[in-house]
Order: C-alpha cells, then structure tokens, then sequence
C-alpha cells in the first residue's frame, strides 16, 4: 500500500495507456481525471470495507493465531494506509486539474 501511495503519487501507477494516449490532449485530460476519480472511488471502498472488518475484528475480539495479539491492530494498515493513497490521488488530481496539458505525455501518432 504505500508503494501504491508514492506510485500514485508520481504519476507511475499501472495503467493502461495506449488508447488516451490516441485522444486529444484536452480529452487525455479528462480520462486522466477519470481514472484519478476511479482510482479514488476504488480506494475509498478498500477504507469502507477495511474499516468495517478492523471494527468486527475489534468488536470480537479476535486474536492472531501465532501470537495471541489482536487482530485488529494489524488489520488497521488497510484502511489508514488505503487513506493515504486517496490523499496522493487527490493530490495528483488537482495537478492535472490545475494543468492545461499532461506535460509528462507526448502523443502518440496512431497507426
């Protein structure tokens, strides 16, 4: 997860390119947004989802099986680290909003 965060962040999360890379730059802007958007309707599930187990995993008292330790505190590392991917996300989305091109692409000729 957080090589997810500093990916996310720099621009260099896996993703499949070639046809925005085809578009215009305004609408290589707009899927670019488009997929920052997903990427953060994505994560923000993982935070739902992820807190709603550390919370059964708390409410029940479950304990890990080799150190009686509980649960709960390892489980935490999804939804806060799925929390700081969201942040990166929103960070590099309003870079591309604020920017008129993806200066960081050049377009590509189609064939």
């Amino acid at each position: 997860m957080l090589g997810a965060s500093i990916a996310t962040a720099a621009d260099r999360q896996i993703r499949i390119t070639w046809f925005a890379r085809m578009l215009p730059p305004a609408l290589e802007r707009a899927a670019e947004i488009v997929a920052t958007l997903a990427t953060i309707a994505m994560f923000a599930l993982i935070v739902v989802l992820g807190g709603r187990l550390v919370w059964d995993e708390y409410r029940f008292e479950v304990t890990s099986p080799g150190l009686g330790e509980p649960q709960w505190i390892y489980t935490l590392a999804l939804p806060a680290l799925a929390a700081v991917v969201i942040g990166r996300a929103l960070g590099y989305l309003l870079r591309v909003w604020r920017a008129r091109h993806l200066p960081h692409h050049d377009p590509i000729e189609p064939l």
